[in-house]
Formats: structure tokens, sequence, C-alpha cells
């Protein structure tokens, strides 16, 4: 009964699931599909082109160095909303 008038929330463990969705599943395949999305975006492409052959190491660490930042930026909202969770609960 809880449940269904929105007394307990749901969202901390549907949050852990979201989060190992787009931190792990999303980032793979992305990786795997990369030659059709660069097919399908054009600009892309024409960008990546340019940039890979001006600075080929330069790029490849930037993208690393990118993608760490943006997983823990990710991480971080996660852990934010869950804090909220589990404070709204102490509240009540």
């Amino acid at each position: 009964m809880d449940f269904l008038t929105f007394k307990t929330f749901i969202s901390p463990s549907i949050l852990i699931i979201f989060y190992y969705i787009g931190a792990v599943i999303i980032p793979i395949v992305l990786f795997y599909k990369k030659q059709s999305l660069l097919k399908e975006f054009k600009f892309l492409n024409t960008i990546y082109e340019k940039i890979k052959s001006k600075f080929p190491k330069k790029v490849k660490l930037y993208l690393i160095i990118f993608f760490i930042f943006l997983e823990v930026l990710y991480r971080m909202i996660f852990e934010f909303l869950i804090a909220y969770m589990q404070i709204r609960d102490a509240l009540v």
C-alpha cells in the first residue's frame, strides 16, 4: 500500500540500475557502434577526421580524460540523487 501511495520510493534501487546502464553498457555499445554513428552523422565524421589528422595522439589522450571526467560527473549526480532520497527517508 505504501508503494501505491508514494510513501515508499523505489528510486534508490532503480537509480543504481540506471547508473550502471549509463556508466557501463552505453559507453560499450557506443564504442562498438562508432563507425555507424560517424556514417550517420556526417558532420561528426568530418570534425573527427580533421582533428585526428592534426593531433592523433593528443586527441586520444583528451578523449580519455574527457571520458573519465564525464564518468565521475555522472557518478556524482547519481550519488546526489541517492543521498537526497536517503535524507528524505530520514526526515519522514
